[in-house]
């Protein structure tokens, strides 16, 4: 862009023939002078009579100027015409192999996405199973911590209550993600919801990368589902 030359070459779909590149004014004179160009002879080459390449040809130093007769020029018309034909069938092979191996990436793709919601499936059926455990867990280490005054069996059932609970809210995530279970939509204190995660995600992210929680000053409650939103979370991180 901003070589006349160049941009006349193009934009125009009749031969450009310039019969000394020494003087005439489209020229860049610095390449004239290293490639020592004499007479520029550029024809375009033509698809659906829109160009999308040139055909040029020329003299060099010693062979001096030398402007092409009609007859010439037609003959090199007629080569710049073979030569769009054939890059025409190249182009078309190059487009037609190009389609076939975005076919078979989407197909991988397509093939990936329904191994990904097979596998969803799958886990929301064994979260659902694995949910049903953990209330006769909870309602049975809960029933005993009521029928105990033992301080050391107090502090077992608060443990088996705390891993218990954990358990409960990770299967709520599988069954969010496999949408085998309905929002849990209610008020969530993100200062605490994002503490309350990254002790976990401090567990499974690399020990060279570093969380700082900078907690927001009189953040109001907002309405959401408390596994859904560490899922988006830890989505992020």
């Amino acid at each position: 862009k901003g070589d006349a030359f160049l941009e006349e070459l193009l934009s125009s779909n009749r031969p450009v023939v310039i019969p000394d590149a020494r003087v005439d004014p489209r020229t860049n004179k610095e390449i004239v002078e290293k490639l020592q160009n004499r007479t520029l002879i550029n024809i375009p080459l033509c698809l659906f009579d829109k160009p999308f390449g040139v055909f040029g040809i020329g003299t060099f130093g010693d062979e001096g100027c030398r402007a092409p007769s009609p007859a010439e020029l037609g003959y090199l018309v007629g080569m710049a015409n073979q030569i769009a034909v054939a890059a025409s069938r190249i182009r078309f092979t190059e487009g037609r192999v190009q389609a076939e191996q975005e076919r078979a990436e989407l197909e991988r793709r397509l093939a990936q996405a329904q191994k990904l919601e097979s596998l969803g499936m799958l886990a929301g059926g064994v979260a659902h199973d694995f949910n049903n455990l953990l209330t006769v867990i909870i309602a049975s280490a809960s029933l005993a911590r009521k029928q105990t005054t033992d301080s050391g069996v107090l502090s077992e059932m608060q443990s088996v209550l705390g891993a218990a609970t954990r358990a409960s809210e990770l299967t709520r995530q599988l069954l969010a993600m496999s949408r085998s279970q309905e929002p849990d939509l209610k008020g969530l204190d993100m200062n605490h919801q994002l503490e309350q995660l990254l002790q976990h995600a401090r567990r499974i992210l690399p020990e060279n990368i570093a969380i700082d929680l900078i907690e927001g000053r009189g953040l109001p409650l907002i309405e959401g589902d408390a596994s859904q939103m560490d899922q988006v979370f830890l989505n992020l991180l």
